[in-house]
């Protein structure tokens, strides 16, 4: 669970509040199935006389399915789905994508856990991932996707984590990332940094950040060049 902050604010990006859920099923034979769900809303600010300045403006779910093989490079292959819903405004069209992904790295695409090392160390721990592929069009998975123009998307992030302290841990993230749209073939790209400080506590914890979306040009809800702050509940 997270909740985070914009800045500066405008009438489309204020908060950002979510809730995601990760389950896995792990082979004797190195390979692991997972299911992941996500949910989030985005509100804007609105200036009001009564106090009330966020205005709920857009809903986003996530749904991922698929397996990793946990060799020397671990090897994931999964579809994830996008579902997004524009809330009281003019265009309130959804749209809805479905994204075969092959991908490598150390770092899990869905996973939190990489946040909570297992033992206090003075040395850096670094894990990546890099993967990408199709969107499914005119298949049986395809729902509701007839005015979608995305036709690929790709992913490349980082992690370092330094866990200094025994119930305490410092982390950067980077994550970046290309989309193709239609007619033709237009690019858009992301890349954000993120700078954490995580709280351990049994299984879980709580981690403090600040980040900066550096540039965003994707086709729908692109957040471009603005800074974050926010706290996450790990479990």
């Amino acid at each position: 669970m997270w909740a985070h902050m914009y800045v500066p604010h405008s009438p489309e990006y204020y908060t950002d509040l979510g809730a995601e859920i990760l389950a896995q099923v792990r082979s004797p034979r190195q390979l692991s199935f997972f299911l992941f769900l996500q949910f989030r809303v985005g509100s804007g600010y609105v200036p009001d006389p009564q106090g009330q300045h966020i205005d709920p403006n857009y809903q986003y779910y996530k749904q991922g399915l698929g397996l990793s093989y946990n060799a020397r490079v671990p090897l994931h292959l999964f579809m994830h789905r996008d579902c997004n819903h524009m809330i009281d405004i003019a265009d309130n069209r959804s749209e809805y994508w479905t994204t075969l992904v092959f991908g490598i790295g150390t770092l899990p695409f869905y996973s939190s856990s990489p946040f909570l090392p297992l033992r206090k160390s003075r040395y850096l721990l670094f894990r990546y991932f890099l993967g990408g592929g199709p969107v499914l069009k005119d298949t049986p998975v395809v729902i509701f996707d007839f005015n979608n123009p995305v036709t690929s998307e790709s992913f490349a992030n980082a992690l370092l984590v330094w866990p200094r302290w025994r119930h305490a841990s410092l982390d950067l993230l980077l994550e970046s990332g290309l989309q193709t749209t239609r007619p033709g073939t237009k690019w858009h790209g992301h890349i954000a940094t993120e700078l954490g400080f995580t709280l351990h506590a049994w299984e879980g914890g709580w981690r403090f950040f600040v980040g900066r979306r550096w540039r965003d040009t994707r086709w729908l809800r692109p957040i471009d060049r603005r800074s974050y702050w926010g706290l996450s509940f790990l479990f």
